[in-house]
């Protein structure tokens, strides 16, 4: 246990975390023992200070997951820009991919987030890279037909 907590297992939640209970005290502890859920969650849920909680408990950001996804590429396929800002301050690497070498930028190029794709720009994200089917975020724009998108990302 981290910092020396002693804590003795009370439940498992049904969304995957532990409820935990300091053997000192009767207090019930949320711990940071969280599956990827949970950080998907906050930022479905917006809940932002949770996110950084679990960030600075340990969680790890760029470990895919949640349908093969990080959380970083689950939060610009859904549009949530601020989630994005809160990962990349916590160093999410910009260029994570999923299991089908997808990246943030490709999937907000895919779901026509053109504000997600903006913020991954201005944090350096890779044009060039590619998914396993060898498309670039610009085609993959293309392809489901973000022209506007496409335009960030350099397309006519």
């Amino acid at each position: 246990m981290k910092d020396g907590l002693k804590a003795e297992l009370l439940e498992e939640t049904h969304e995957g975390g532990l409820i935990l209970q300091h053997k000192s005290s009767n207090l019930d502890i949320d711990v940071i023992f969280f599956s990827r859920l949970h950080l998907q969650l906050a930022v479905e849920n917006e809940d932002y200070p949770k996110l950084q909680n679990l960030i600075l408990g340990g969680a790890d950001i760029d470990k895919n997951e949640y349908k093969g996804m990080t959380c970083l590429t689950h939060a610009a396929a859904t549009g949530h820009v601020e989630g994005i800002e809160v990962l990349l301050l916590y160093s999410a690497d910009v260029d994570v991919k999923s299991q089908e070498g997808q990246t943030p930028l490709m999937s907000a190029a895919a779901a026509g987030h053109h504000d997600c794709i903006r913020t991954l720009l201005k944090h350096n994200a890779k044009l060039d890279l590619v998914d396993v089917m060898g498309r670039t975020a610009l085609a993959i724009a293309l392809q489901n037909n973000r022209h506007q998108c496409a335009a960030l990302l350099g397309g006519t």
